[in-house]
C-alpha cells in the first residue's frame, strides 16, 4: 500500500517499532541499554513527519459532561466515602501475571487500609477467582458494568489503579488515572508505560536477565521461575499504593 501510495505522489510515513532495538534490550538486559522511545513518542514522530507539528498536552478521552455514573453503575459501587482502589490482577502471559495469591493478599491489606477494591478481569475462570475473594469493602466488576464505556467511567473515579503490564493500565491512562504497574518478564525501558504514567509507580525488581521478553511471552530463562514476579512483595504494592 505505500508504494502504491508513493507511486500516486500522495506523502507518506511509517512508524519505527525498533524492533532491532528491543531485540538488543533483551539480549542485554535493560540495565546495559537507555530506555526505549515510547510507543506514544513513535506515533508522535509519524505525524510530525507528515508536518502535523503540535503541543502534546492529553490528559483523558473523557470530558466533563462524560464523568458521571450512572445510576446502574452507582447501585454497583455505592457512594465514594473512602478512597478507591482498582485492581486488574491479569494478562494475556504468564510472565506478566504476579502470582494470584500475592495480589490477594494486596487486596486484603488495602481494605484493612479503609479502601474500597473494585476487582476488574474477564472471562469465566477469571471472574470465578475474583468473586471467591469476598472481603469486607471489595466488590468484583467483572462482566457486570455493561461495556467498556462504563469501564472507563469507572477507572477514571478510581484514586488508583493496580495491574499488571497489560491493557488496564492503558486504560487507566487513557482517563487520567494513576496506575501502579507490576513488571516482570517486561519492563517499562522498552517503552510501553502509560502515557502520563510515572516510572516511580512501576513496582520491579532488579535482575540482571529482565526484560527477558517485550511482551511476555517468552519462556522464563529462569527454568520457569519467574523470579521477576515471585520477588516482589505484597507490602512492596501496598506501600506504593497508599503514599500518594
Amino acid at each position: 500500500m505505500r508504494f502504491r501510495t508513493r507511486l500516486s505522489g500522495i506523502k507518506i510515513a511509517k512508524i519505527d517499532k525498533g524492533r532491532s532495538e528491543k531485540k538488543w534490550l533483551t539480549k542485554k538486559g535493560a540495565n546495559r541499554c537507555k530506555p526505549l522511545k515510547t510507543t506514544v513518542e513513535r506515533y508522535k514522530n509519524v505525524l510530525e513527519k507528515l508536518g502535523f507539528n503540535f503541543n502534546f498536552s492529553f490528559t483523558s478521552i473523557l470530558d466533563k459532561s462524560d464523568a458521571e455514573l450512572g445510576i446502574d453503575i452507582q447501585q454497583i459501587t455505592g457512594d465514594k466515602t473512602q478512597k478507591w482502589i482498582g485492581i486488574a490482577p491479569f494478562a494475556a502471559h504468564k510472565g506478566k501475571i504476579l502470582p494470584i495469591e500475592k495480589t490477594e493478599e494486596v487486596v486484603r491489606k488495602l481494605a484493612k487500609n479503609n479502601c474500597k477494591i473494585f476487582l476488574f478481569g474477564a472471562g469465566n475462570n477469571e471472574r470465578s477467582i475474583l468473586e471467591s475473594w469476598n472481603y469486607e469493602n471489595v466488590v468484583s466488576v467483572a462482566n457486570k458494568l455493561g461495556g467498556l464505556s462504563n469501564e472507563l467511567l469507572l477507572i477514571s473515579k478510581l484514586d488508583c489503579m493496580l495491574s499488571m503490564d497489560s491493557a488496564n493500565m492503558h486504560l487507566a491512562s487513557l482517563v487520567g488515572t494513576r496506575a501502579v504497574s507490576v513488571w516482570g518478564a517486561t519492563h517499562p525501558a522498552a517503552g510501553f508505560l502509560g502515557i502520563n504514567q510515572s516510572l516511580s509507580d512501576a513496582v520491579q525488581v532488579d535482575l540482571p536477565c529482565r526484560p527477558c521478553s517485550i511482551y511476555g511471552n517468552k519462556k522464563c530463562r529462569l527454568s520457569d521461575k519467574y523470579k521477576c514476579l515471585t520477588d516482589i512483595t505484597a507490602d512492596d504494592i501496598v506501600k506504593k499504593i497508599l503514599d500518594f
